[in-house]
């Protein structure tokens, strides 16, 4: 029996979000990978290594990835404000925001690598990591879910019916957890940038007691 409902339209990521996020991401993984023989020493030794005041957290390079993550989040949170404003199509489509959003999440979270240098040393980084981590492990699977949504809804459409009433299910639990996650990174970020600013190099942030 066919539905009355209108068909939905099934997701696929814009092509130049994609191109430019794959570059974005390369280039990033390519720092690491240069930077790996710092990275890879304990902490106890990166401070005798050539490359220590560029790429702690708090040098010229750590900084730069600290921010680039913090700018990617907010923007990438900036998806949930343009699903309540439906009607403001001059913002462009919300299949393109979904792929920023996607896109952004990922290089967010390469970029929190980076700035940490592979190391968590306090509450406060380490609220602020795992949850983006988190977040970005969830939205993952949240692409997961859409691709077996869209595939669904293909096959379904050819024959007049509506995709499973599980996988739908599925993707409102998803969408439950990753706002949460969402939000508390944005209060860990938050919380983590005003600390710093305010009160700099104390154990909290990582820095000497």
């Amino acid at each position: 029996m066919r539905s009355n409902s209108q068909p939905q339209q099934s997701f696929r990521m814009p092509s130049i979000i994609l191109v430019l996020s794959l570059l974005a991401l390369g280039a990033l993984i390519a720092c690491l990978v240069q930077g790996w023989d710092y990275y890879a020493l304990a902490s106890s030794q990166r401070p005798f290594h050539a490359g220590y005041s560029d790429l702690r957290p708090s040098g010229r390079m750590g900084l730069v990835w600290g921010v680039t993550s913090a700018a990617l989040v907010v923007f990438n949170l900036s998806y949930l404000l343009r699903r309540r404003l439906i009607g403001w199509h001059w913002l462009g489509s919300l299949r393109t925001w979904l792929g920023l959003h996607m896109m952004t999440g990922l290089i967010a979270a390469v970029a929190a690598i980076l700035h940490s240098t592979l190391t968590v040393s306090s509450p406060l980084a380490a609220l602020a990591f795992w949850c983006l981590l988190l977040t970005a492990v969830t939205g993952l699977s949240g692409i997961i879910i859409y691709l077996r949504l869209s595939l669904s809804l293909e096959g379904h459409e050819t024959r007049g019916m509506e995709p499973s009433p599980s996988l739908k299910s599925m993707l409102q639990t998803w969408r439950f957890f990753h706002r949460w996650l969402a939000i508390l990174l944005l209060a860990a970020v938050v919380l983590h940038i005003v600390v710093g600013i305010r009160f700099g190099n104390l154990w909290i942030l990582g820095g000497q007691p």
